[in-house]
């Protein structure tokens, strides 16, 4: 009788909105009859209604035990059903940490398995991947980041947290996120290009054309062959000297119809001074594609070497530059050893001599170091391999410093008697002209200087070196073709 009339008053207090008296009325049942369904139920609709939904939550992590398995269930699946409504209004209101925080109650009140739980997580998800959305750099990072940690399997969250930390310079970070992406799915081309673009914007090339190769190898489709030929280009603009030629050619073995790689090569082959490369490079590339611009190009470069002077027979040049340079050095005619050294043979050399300078320089100091430690153990260890041809130092912060390396004719191939008669080459820099220097002597003791690159002054003429400067640095000045200016000579053109 007491309970009975306990639930009448729980339920006319409930049709009255007066939850608070509803509340103690059903509690009152609860207390009498602790196994009721009906009392427990309606207990739950009074702290629904007055917004106690700590309150239903703590209920349900009960499990209403005491109940029957049946009942227990039921009101299991009401009390999620009361949160999830609730959840839904505070997210309909904007309320995104309500929102969440009853979301998460579903769960732990059904278990993430369960229909409620995952369709709570589903929300949940959607106002982590809103929040992420409408925020700041710093705090979209955090925001995706979670949605991250919630969902694996989330690929938006993958891509927007490599574009993020792209975009703020992160590479690593970026290339991280994409590889665990990657991971989940190895044989995605997509996902290896988005690398290779996050390590080209690093600057590292050759970890770009990596991703890109495992790519083509899965598909090698037209978009990883234009992202390949891109990257490759890139890296290609970025070297210089020999380096870059090789680089220009590769990139011309795999793509015979690129124009723009025959005009960038020639043009490199100019501020070489390797005109007659330069020249082949244009013809070749015109007869592969027959593009007129390769054409026109063929035709200005020759005509500008027919003014400057310089024969477009290749057969002029010297056989053997380093050859070339030690004649002009015996015979005191600088001019030529200036140009002996402008050579791209003679240029690449030096680039090969300098490369396997700084290994050696490294190399020594590693072992140097472990000599050290060695030796503080009572262990006795022979110094690094030294070298004869060149002199370089490593400095404490890891820079390779080369000073100087020594060429010889058998160098390049040649046979003559005099193949082994060596040249020490001074390598510098010179800051007037903002530009690497060649530094030999002559006979007579005279400072000759090649630059590298050769530079080009205001008035469109390109210096490749100079020699025998005097006390104030001014020398006399060799432009392409060997022509000599004094530095009078050269300084006057610029008065009006």
């Amino acid at each position: 009788m007491r309970y009975r009339h306990a639930v009448s008053e729980g339920s006319s207090a409930l049709s009255a909105n007066d939850y608070a008296k509803a509340e103690t009325a059903y509690s009152k049942a609860l207390a009498i009859e602790p196994s009721s369904r009906e009392a427990e139920s309606g207990l739950l609709d009074a702290m629904d209604g007055a917004g106690d939904y700590d309150g239903i939550c703590k209920e349900a992590k009960g499990q209403f035990s005491g109940f029957a398995k049946e009942d227990a269930q039921q009101l299991t699946e009401k009390a999620a059903g009361l949160l999830y409504a609730a959840a839904d209004s505070a997210l309909s209101s904007q309320e995104y940490d309500k929102a969440a925080s009853l979301y998460n109650d579903v769960i732990t009140v059904t278990g993430s398995g369960s229909s409620y739980g995952k369709k709570a997580a589903g929300k949940i998800t959607d106002i982590d991947l809103n929040q992420a959305e409408s925020s700041g750099s710093s705090q979209q990072i955090a925001a995706w980041e979670k949605v991250l940690k919630d969902d694996p399997t989330n690929i938006k969250a993958y891509n927007e947290l490599a574009s993020l930390y792209t975009a703020d310079g992160d590479y690593d970070k970026a290339a991280q996120v994409l590889e665990q992406l990657l991971s989940r799915y190895p044989d995605n081309t997509a996902i290896l290009s988005q690398i290779a673009d996050v390590y080209a914007d690093a600057g590292d090339y050759d970890k770009a054309l990596d991703a890109l190769d495992k790519a083509a190898k899965i598909s090698n489709t037209d978009d990883i062959k234009a992202a390949r030929l891109r990257i490759s280009v890139q890296k290609a603009q970025k070297a210089e000297g020999m380096e870059a030629v090789s680089l220009w050619q590769d990139i011309l073995a795999d793509n015979p119809t690129y124009v723009d790689g025959y005009a960038s090569l020639a043009n490199l082959y100019v501020s070489l001074n390797d005109y007659s490369d330069a020249l082949t490079t244009l013809k070749d590339g015109y007869k592969k594609t027959k593009d007129s611009l390769l054409k026109e190009q063929y035709s200005l470069t020759k005509k500008n070497m027919e003014s400057a002077g310089i024969s477009t027979d290749k057969k002029s040049q010297s056989e053997n530059p380093v050859e070339e340079l030690q004649s002009a050095l015996a015979d005191n005619d600088y001019a030529r050893a200036v140009q002996a050294m402008a050579d791209s043979r003679f240029l690449s050399l030096i680039d090969k001599k300098e490369k396997a300078a700084e290994n050696d320089a490294q190399s020594n100091a590693a072992s140097s170091e472990a000599a050290k430690k060695k030796a503080s153990s009572g262990t006795s260890s022979g110094s690094g391999s030294t070298r004869k041809d060149y002199t370089a130092s490593v400095s404490s912060d890891g820079k390779v410093t080369v000073s100087k390396v020594t060429v010889k004719a058998s160098d390049l191939g040649a046979s003559s008697a005099d193949t082994e008669t060596k040249t020490s080459v001074k390598l510098g820099h010179d800051k007037k002209f903002d530009t690497d220097t060649l530094i030999v002597y002559a006979a007579d003791g005279t400072e000759i200087i090649a630059y590298r690159p050769a530079y080009t002054d205001e008035l469109n003429r390109t210096v490749i070196g100079e020699y025998g400067r005097d006390r104030n640095g001014y020398g006399s000045y060799v432009l392409t073709g060997g022509k000599v200016l004094s530095s009078a000579a050269y300084y006057a053109s610029f008065s009006p």
